[in-house]
């Protein structure tokens, strides 16, 4: 008990001693609140339990006009005491009311350690909160709001001097020049990385030049990343063909010559195809692809296949073949779906 005491409080004055930066706190009340930093607590301001009966409605909403609201639960111990459909709960929307998509009903600990955000869906970036708590035990929730400034993203401009056909030999000089690339109003390009389809990257010139030393398809993207930590999801795929060197056996048959004697040799390139082997297909850029498993927070990835034909078209969505590895704890919250650049989209799960 000594111990647990000295925990509140130690929590309560570190809560007091931060209150001093500036940022505005949210205590459970009803009401609207808006802000960017500022401390989610219960009513006991996170030294002392939440009291029993209590119902609030409130709605933060961000304080810089376009960003959404997150809130990081460092505490979430909600009374579970009596039947599961009296238990303590917080309900949380995506919107300004009640009316807006719901994101979830939680007690327990089950948002403990979570961080809940207004979706890219909700044009006002606000969070509205409904607290709930019955006559029979009490707990403490504790938490960060915080503002996001959602992706509009860099566009990624490539262009490269290889001949019309595409077609070069290995060890040839391609220049690439991607200087004409942007950020979106407001942003700033802040990294960005050349793929050249070999294994090989360049981080430090957007115009570069490349070279490739095994004949092959090889497709060369570039991959921005603006200063709001949003990447380019647009492909450039500068396709480039490294023939495959030719072979010529100029001695066919029987070598063996006496002085004197005349020996007739042709060669027919016309007749030497090239070939060259397809190019892997890219399914990602170089920056890890992270899908969150966050309670009540919808997620939006973007995974980049760039091999396509330019105008290339699926005719049939059963000629779609795609397999998900995912370590997810349950099937059914999930709602799995693709979009074309033509808008066009298929649900898959």
């Amino acid at each position: 008990m000594k111990k647990y005491l000295v925990f509140c409080f130690a929590i309560a004055m570190f809560f007091s001693s931060l209150k001093t930066i500036g940022q505005e706190d949210v205590t459970m009340s009803n009401g609207n609140f808006t802000t960017c930093s500022g401390f989610f607590l219960d009513s006991g301001l996170g030294g002392a339990d939440y009291g029993n009966d209590e119902y609030f409605v409130f709605t933060i909403c961000p304080a810089i006009e376009g960003d959404v609201i997150n809130v990081d639960f460092s505490i979430f111990d909600l009374d579970q005491t009596g039947p599961e459909n009296t238990w303590d709960y917080l309900a949380i929307y995506d919107g300004d009311n009640t009316q807006a998509n719901s994101l979830g009903f939680y007690t327990g600990n089950q948002l403990q350690g979570f961080v809940v955000q207004a979706t890219p869906q909700n044009p006002s970036g606000c969070l509205t909160f409904v607290w709930d708590t019955n006559s029979n035990g009490t707990g403490n929730v504790a938490g960060f709001v915080s503002c996001e400034t959602p992706c509009d993203r860099p566009t990624a401009i490539a262009t490269y001097d290889a001949p019309d056909n595409h077609k070069i030999c290995v060890g040839d000089v391609i220049n690439f020049d991607g200087s004409g690339s942007f950020a979106a109003p407001g942003f700033n390009i802040d990294s960005f990385t050349w793929d050249f389809g070999d294994g090989t990257t360049d981080t430090e010139n957007l115009l570069t030049s490349h070279s490739w030393d095994e004949p092959g398809l090889y497709l060369t993207e570039l991959f921005l990343l603006d200063d709001n930590g949003c990447s380019s999801s647009n492909l450039v795929s500068l396709e480039v063909l490294v023939a495959t060197e030719p072979t010529w056996e100029p001695f066919p048959g029987d070598a063996t010559l006496c002085v004197g004697e005349a020996l007739t040799m042709e060669a027919f390139p016309d007749d030497y195809e090239l070939t060259w082997t397809g190019a892997e297909a890219n399914y990602s850029n170089p920056n890890v692809v992270v899908l969150e498993d966050e309670l009540g927070v919808p997620n939006q990835s973007e995974i980049n296949i760039a091999g396509f034909e330019l105008g290339q078209t699926l005719v049939n969505p059963n000629d779609l073949d795609i397999g998900i590895l995912m370590n997810h704890s349950f099937l059914f919250d999930l709602v799995i779906s693709i979009e074309c650049p033509s808008g066009q989209s298929i649900l898959l799960h």
